[in-house]
């Protein structure tokens, strides 16, 4: 506390968090509990938490009986003073009993709420690390993997059971699903407290009003009757919220995981457009909720309004009682008494109801189908895999391998080649055990499934050092580490990084090139080769040029892993022929599966490139040409990284108080001073309406000027007339507060939305998706719900405390010396309390977002994980619970700073009451009997209310840190155009592209330069091929060409305009690209290839046939149309070559006069490869062509050839023409190693 206030806390001020409360040893017993519950996630929280929920029951029954208390004490108090002669002795014992109460509830209270909110903590970590745990397990039929989205995975049956937990979003089940069910630990026991209390309060009315309190009893009756239709209301408008929350998340994170596709298409209008739908659905269904719990907080919060009226009414009226002062305000402090209580019904059936919500969303996430364990078999020792005629696919429906009888043994070398969408590498998870088995099956040697060291054919790279990715959290060996080095190429590149392996990898390998990341994932599974059963290469050698295919395969394949068991998938014809190669599996089309197999070569390195003569016959449809040079992914953003080797930023954080800016930002979204005045006035007026009720009492039963013996009905009809009102306000308060705050709430999204879309790539590029994810969920939800709450709760206890203090003090003067100190007493603990309080609070939602992150890294390369063997799926988890452990440490300390300040708080108030209470028996004989008892009325409410107006504030502060947070993305200086031009509509009409000394780097001016210098002219409808080594420029030419960052020198023009003063949604709009890595996006296959909508069908159609992927929606759509097939997130219906034919369909439909295809034939088979040449010569004459070649064979037919190196264009010309000149070109260099040396000599 001392710290906080001097200055801003860090986590190492932080106190440690104890052992009971980390999440190691928390999900041990969770889910130790989970499974001898049977599997019911109600009972194992039971059964974990039983205890500390019966400590906290209680807690809050002495707290509660003391609530209870204090009625009964003023009855008696007030029939003192009004008796004619006072009876001290027993007078102090009521007041002796009473003060006593009070310190034993101040003190009780603080501990159970302390109590509480660790339980609230445990209950969250419990349900964290089970549903992390359980993605861990969860079949990749029913999530995102590294494998599934892989070359060949088939469309699973909509139908199937399975699925229905897809439409369940993880980073909302682990944030606010999670969130609702902690809320259990402070209500769960107001269940039972709740009507115990409600019963007691209403024997006490008995005895004060007789048989007119069951008047009363009918109305809380009819009350518990319509709370329970509101509460069937409430639930179903929380399930469709949560369920609308879910698409919402899905779009976000589907839209901020592919910006940089985004923006190279100009679609941020497009994504922006769709995620306000998916928001305004949300808010609907919010709107539908927020009804729900105003009418709820209505009738539970005017219940004790009504109760008096009619209790009052059938007490005066109908047995015709007089109402003296000790009857009524005794009866009042009933009331109120039973307010509480009754008021928090709404909340407490909110929580239940939205708890139980949340807890059938984790139970159906937590019995979706688990990766099934292979068997293992005991045929042989030496057979490490067999499969047994089996028919295997990605459900339980539809095989796509058929029938496969296959054996891979000891120390083999098996090759898997086929075509397109064959299934090699759902082959390959087959031998993972990812697979569904509908027919046969597949044993293994090891019992409990093989140790496999895995590259996945779309690698997957983590968020940590190169090193880190490499070692994968197993024991550092330097001399293996540079054995793994030298054989995966890696050495040159590591000295291209500005701390060499240490150089910190951005989300999904961000700043490595697409070659890079490759030998990245096949180190990763070289350096754990000694250990695994066996070696299963996905494609690795892909991405890398010719020359480093060779290296690889002799160094890493035939030397380094020449006594290991390796599967590899490849397309190289060389590969396939060596004699190193003892085991040959043909993928066929049909999903049958042929191999041919002799022994093992003793010898693999010296067998690497000799030819089997065996193999001539072998036919491989997708055969290709070498690799010509490494992509260099997105645009080499290596020189992100910092001269440290940091690439992603650390996550700032403000410091000290929440800025008035900030309040005033808010303010501005939620309408400014009129709609401030208005939520002021509204206070006002229920405050007033409510005094004044109690005021009419007080006159009626014989307050100073009052009127004992008058009409009883008039005094009642006054008193209703302004009860009702008030009642009436309860609504109108809570409607238009939540009302306002969610169109708050509503602008604030759009702001931030906007401005995320208009950011830099670099922003994407440095920040981890969770951080963004964490705004979109934890820090949304605070603004569309608790900011309201805060905001509303806030202003109530303030006016509250305003007006009845100030009422107290007008009627009993001394009262104002005595409370004025406390209250400022009140406010300085707060705000002593306030300052660490905030900097926790930041710190804790700092820590959350690489929880969020996490999950969703592990999530993609779970396959990988997994394959690695139970070990490596161990330590991801500790991970994981140690970036949990941080979160908690900051909620456990919050947790002690909120005691802290409690129990002070409360022990003041308390001494508050006793004073004043003191002080009304000393001016007993000045005061008539209805003063005394509205100000002791007034007294007991405004202690407690004190300390809820400083919590309520400390709370409402707490939470602006997320309105703080949201600010600073909207922030955010996004792209722009100085002195922007608007070109003709049909710019760009040749096609002719002109760079002239261009400079341009990645980050800020003290970057290296990735482009040097570079000057070219690029002539209408040329077809261009760009060439040249790994960090030789390629791709950063094509984003230079984007303006995905602004030159640092020169200019590029097309046709004749200078593109630096295009707007840049009307530049990249005119331009066509099709990258590397196919991205296809959820909905509609129409909606995916025309994102606009400003094409007809016929030319959809067109567009799939000129690309040759015209069958592909119609094979996995029969019996629609073709177009309207769904496709599901991240296209998981597709291959990657079928997903990049899609893409050039996508490309074409444009008809763009500058088309750029980056590496974007690398997984489609040479036959359709050379009908997409063909295409382009035709049917693409009328556009400016640029393709950056993954193999020689897609440019040797280019009009000219653009060669990079190193940043600087040294070679361009006619491909014929340059292999011809002297000296030798590098092109030429470059043909000799692709293999098409001879087709250019021949021309």
């Amino acid at each position: 506390m001392r710290d906080g206030n001097r200055r801003a806390l860090q986590l190492d001020d932080l106190v440690s968090l104890s052992s009971e409360h980390e999440a190691v040893g928390v999900a041990k017993q969770f889910e130790g509990h989970y499974v001898q519950s049977g599997g019911s996630v109600y009972w194992a929280m039971f059964r974990m938490f039983r205890w500390e929920l019966f400590v906290c029951g209680l807690c809050n029954v002495v707290t509660e009986g003391s609530a209870v208390f204090a009625p009964v004490v003023l009855r008696h108090v007030i029939d003192a003073f009004a008796a004619p002669q006072l009876d001290l002795h027993d007078l102090a014992i009521w007041l002796g009993c009473f003060f006593a109460s009070r310190l034993l509830s101040a003190v009780v209270s603080c501990h159970s709420i302390a109590i509480a909110k660790m339980l609230a903590r445990r209950i969250y970590v419990a349900f964290q690390t089970l549903l992390f745990s359980k993605s861990m397990r969860k079949s990749v039929a029913n999530c995102p993997s590294d494998n599934k989205h892989s070359e060949d995975v088939e469309d699973k049956d909509a139908d199937s059971d399975d699925d229905d937990d897809d439409e369940l979003e993880m980073s909302n089940l682990i944030t606010n699903d999670v969130d609702t069910i902690k809320w259990l630990a402070y209500d769960l026991n107001e269940v039972w407290i709740v009507p115990t209390q409600v019963i007691v309060l209403i024997y006490l009315l008995y005895d004060v009003l007789g048989l007119a309190a069951f008047a009363g009893v009918a109305v809380i009756g009819l009350s518990g009757a319509s709370g329970v239709y509101i509460s069937k209301g409430t639930s179903a408008s929380y399930d469709r919220l949560m369920y609308a929350r879910d698409a919402r998340l899905k779009s976000i994170k589907e839209t901020f995981g592919a910006m940089q596709l985004i923006k190279l298409n100009a679609w941020e209008r497009k994504f922006a457009a769709q995620i306000q739908r998916e928001r305004n659905t949300e808010l609907k269904a919010l709107t539908a909720n927020i009804w729900w719990k105003a009418v709820s907080t209505c009738i539970f919060w005017s219940t004790p309004l009504l109760v008096s009226i009619v209790s009052f009414t059938v007490y005066a009226l109908v047995f015709e009682h007089e109402l003296t002062a000790s009857t009524v305000f005794a009866s009042i402090a009933l009331f109120n008494a039973l307010r509480e209580p009754l008021e928090v019904v709404p909340d407490i059936l909110g929580t239940v109801m939205e708890a139980k919500v949340s807890l059938d969303r984790i139970k159906r996430y937590l019995v979706a189908h688990d990766k099934q364990v292979l068997a293992s078999h005991t045929t042989s020792s030496s057979t490490i895999v067999q499969f047994y005629q089996a028919s295997i696919g990605w459900d339980s429906v539809t095989p796509v391998l058929k029938d496969v009888a296959l054996q891979i043994q000891d120390k083999d070398f098996c090759v898997v080649y086929g075509g397109v969408g064959a299934g090699k590498s759902s082959l390959c998870a087959a031998l993972l055990g990812e697979m569904e088995h509908l027919n046969g099956y597949v044993a293994v040697r090891r019992v409990g499934g093989l140790r496999v060291a895995y590259a996945a054919q779309q690698p997957w790279i983590q968020h940590m050092s190169i090193r880190d990715n490499i070692v994968f959290g197993q024991e550092f060996d330097a001399t293996k580490y540079e054995r793994v080095l030298d054989a995966c190429g890696l050495r040159a590149d590591l000295a291209l990084f500005p701390a060499g392996d240490a150089t910190e990898i951005g989300e999904k390998g961000v700043n490595l090139s697409g070659g890079q990341k490759a030998r990245v994932s096949l180190a990763r599974a070289c350096y754990y080769a000694d250990e695994a059963d066996l070696v299963v290469l996905d494609a690795p050698l892909a991405a890398v040029d010719a020359l480093v295919q060779r290296e690889i395969f002799d160094k890493c394949l035939c030397t380094l892993l020449q006594d290991k068991t390796i599967v590899l998938v490849t397309h190289n014809i060389e590969f396939l022929h060596s004699k190193a190669v003892n085991h040959r599996i043909h993928v066929h089309a049909d999903g049958s599966v042929s191999s041919t197999r002799h022994a093992p070569a003793p010898d693999r390195h010296a067998a690497t490139f000799e030819r089997d003569e065996n193999e001539d016959a072998l036919s491989v449809e997708d055969e290709s040409e070498q690799a010509v040079a490494d992509n260099e992914g997105s645009g080499s953003k290596r020189d992100c990284a910092g001269n440290d080797g940091t690439h992603v930023e650390d996550e700032e954080r403000e410091q000290g108080r929440v800025s008035s800016r900030v309040y005033f930002e808010y303010l501005r979204a939620l309408g400014g001073a009129p709609v401030c005045l208005l939520l002021v006035m509204v206070q006002l007026l229920w405050q007033g309406l409510q005094i004044g009720s109690d005021l009419w009492l007080s006159y009626w039963t014989g307050g100073k000027g009052g009127q004992p013996g008058a009409d009883p009905a008039w005094h009642m009809a006054v008193y209703s007339g302004l009860a009702l009102r008030c009642a009436a306000m309860v609504l109108v308060r809570a409607v238009t507060v939540a009302i306002t705050g969610l169109g708050a709430s509503k602008i604030l999204f759009a702001w931030m939305t906007s401005a995320l879309l208009a950011a830099p790539q670099r922003f994407f590029d440095t920040t981890p998706i969770g951080r963004v994810l964490n705004r979109y969920s934890n820090d949304v939800e605070i603004l569309d719900a608790k900011i309201p709450t805060s905001i509303s709760n806030f202003l109530s206890h303030l006016f509250f405390v305003i007006c009845q203090l100030g009422t107290a003090v007008y009627m009993v003067k001394i009262a104002g010396v005595l409370v004025v100190p406390l209250a400022l007493l009140y406010a300085c603990i707060g705000a002593y309390y306030l300052m660490p309080y905030r900097e926790i609070s930041r710190l804790q939602k700092i820590s959350s977002s690489p929880v969020l992150s996490y999950v969703t890294q592990t999530e993609e390369g779970i396959v990988t994980l997994r394959g690695f063997g139970p070990a490596f799926v161990a330590r991801a988890a500790r991970e994981q619970f140690a970036r949990i452990d941080l979160c908690t440490q900051g909620a456990w300390n919050e947790a002690l700073v909120s005691q802290w300040f409690g129990i002070r708080v409360k022990l003041i108030g308390a001494l508050m009451v006793i004073v004043l209470v003191s002080a009304l028996v000393y001016l007993r004989d000045f005061l008539a009997p209805g003063v005394i008892a509205l100000a002791f009325t007034y007294m007991l409410n405004v202690e407690s209310a004190l300390t809820y107006t400083v919590r309520y504030w400390a709370w409402l502060e707490v939470e602006m840190v997320s309105t703080e947070r949201m600010l600073k993305y909207i922030k955010i200086e996004g792209e722009t155009t100085p002195n922007a031009i608007t070109p003709p509509p049909t710019w760009p009409a040749n096609g002719c592209v002109q760079f002239e000394n261009v400079v341009f780097r990645y980050g800020g001016a003290t970057k290296p330069a990735v482009l040097k210098d570079v000057t070219f002219t690029v002539k209408a409808h040329e077809k261009i091929g760009i060439v040249g080594r790994t960090g030789a420029g390629k791709s950063s030419m094509i984003m230079a060409l984007f303006r995905m960052n602004a030159l640092s020198g020169g200019s590029i023009s097309i046709d004749g305009i200078d593109l630096a003063r295009v707007p840049l949604e009307v530049l990249r709009s005119r331009l066509s690209i099709i990258p590397q890595t196919p991205v296809l996006f959820r909905g509609s296959l129409r909606a995916v290839l025309d994102p606009l909508g400003e094409f007809s069908d016929v030319d959809v159609w067109s567009a799939l046939r000129k690309v040759n992927a015209h069958s592909i929606p119609k094979a996995r759509d029969p019996s629609g149309s073709g177009l309207d097939l769904e496709i599901e997130g991240k296209s998981d219906r597709f291959s990657v070559g079928e997903r990049q034919l899609l893409c050039m369909a996508r490309a074409l439909l444009r008809q763009s006069k500058i088309i750029i295809f980056d590496e974007a034939t690398a997984s489609i088979d040479h036959a359709t490869e050379l009908h997409l040449q063909q295409m382009l010569a035709t049917e693409v004459q009328y556009a400016t062509v640029l393709t950056i070649a993954h193999r020689l064979s897609t440019i040797i037919h280019s009009n000219r050839v653009l060669v990079m190196s190193n940043g600087r264009v040294v070679e361009f010309d006619e491909p014929r023409r340059l292999v011809q000149q002297q000296p030798r070109t590098m092109f030429y260099d470059l043909a000799q190693e692709g293999g098409v040396l001879g087709q250019l000599v021949g021309q």
